[in-house]
């Protein structure tokens, strides 16, 4: 089933009881339970973004058939503060306050001006020092629906320990011109190109394909995840001044910033859901739900 989820300032429904849950084990070390609550906006990013009216955020979880958009689950809750006080715990303390800790502090003097909207210009160094901070946010973004996640444990482990960036994610950074300054949206999908089922194998897991999409003041931060072999959400974007402004794999470096193309609102919302356009098209065909995740 397609999965989408969706962030935004609106105000939205309260938020039903909690379900008890067993402890889940970090997402990165497999180690330590996940005792830690991570922001998904960073805290020196909190006085750079605005704040709500009315100080609350809302969340939607969507289920719906990537043929019939047929919807299974449709889960909205609203939450007391801003977005960007979001947290997911979904990381050990010990993960939180070493490793991750340093890859925050490497970024902040990179993206604050970014953010802000101020000219800069980015080294190729200083580019992989965002990417790197960016694969750290997917990784813990999408564990926060379980059976989801798309990133196996040997590639968090690699990234964990050698701050390897998995080779199927595309990570772009773009300038915008939309109102919205803050926002967060993220879909993910089970795709194969051959009726004997996906190539690698889901091991386990129920989606093989992610986007995220994270507005940052004046910035766009996206990535594009297909963990399939043959497949490339960018062969089938048909935006190729934006797939020409990738900061990793980079096709562009140094990044001058602002610069073109700058985003209209029209235009986030197509790279945002490009993979809804991908699975809509004819030559897309359903193949049936996935056996159940053994448990």
């Amino acid at each position: 089933m397609h999965t989408r989820y969706i962030v935004s300032m609106s105000n939205r429904l309260p938020r039903p009881l909690k379900k008890v849950q067993f402890a889940r084990k970090c997402v990165f070390c497999e180690v330590n339970n996940a005792n830690s609550r991570e922001h998904f906006y960073s805290e020196w990013m909190h006085e750079l973004l605005p704040l709500g009216p009315e100080h609350k955020y809302s969340g939607e979880t969507i289920d719906e058939h990537p043929k019939t958009r047929v919807v299974s689950k449709h889960d909205k809750r609203t939450k007391p503060g801003e977005l960007f006080t979001k947290k997911m715990k979904v990381v050990c303390a010990s993960c939180n306050n070493t490793w991750m800790s340093v890859i925050e502090e490497a970024v902040k003097p990179l993206l604050t001006p970014i953010i802000k909207g101020e000219a800069v210009t980015v080294e190729a160094g200083d580019l992989e020092l965002i990417a790197r901070w960016a694969t750290l946010k997917a990784i813990v973004s999408e564990h926060d629906r379980r059976n989801t996640e798309v990133t196996p444990q040997n590639d968090r482990t690699a990234f964990m320990t050698n701050g390897i960036i998995p080779q199927y994610f595309n990570i772009y950074l773009m300038s915008h011109k939309c109102a919205s300054k803050i926002g967060y949206v993220r879909t993910s999908q089970a795709v194969s190109l051959a009726k004997d089922g996906p190539v690698p194998p889901l091991e386990g897991r129920q989606k093989n394909t992610q986007q995220i999409s994270v507005i940052l003041g004046s910035a766009m931060l996206h990535i594009n995840a297909a963990r399939v072999d043959g497949f490339e959400i960018e062969d089938r974007l048909n935006m190729p001044k934006v797939v020409a402004r990738r900061i990793w794999p980079p096709n562009i470096a140094p990044l001058t910033w602002p610069d073109e193309p700058v985003l209209t609102c029209d235009q986030m919302r197509d790279l945002a859901y490009a993979m809804d356009k991908i699975m809509a098209l004819p030559e897309a065909k359903w193949g049936g739900d996935l056996p159940p995740v053994a448990t």
